[in-house]
């Protein structure tokens, strides 16, 4: 039983960075487009 709880111990940090990147992504993009829109100026 122990090892059924680590692998869905596993699933649950692997659908949570899942979530996460995105978020993380979209931020690094927003910089990115902020830098670009000071660099236009």
């Amino acid at each position: 039983m122990e090892h059924e709880q680590k692998s869905g111990a596993v699933l649950l940090r692997l659908l949570r960075l899942l979530w996460l990147l995105p978020h993380s992504w979209a931020v690094l993009e927003g910089r990115d487009s902020q830098h670009r829109a000071l660099g236009d100026l």
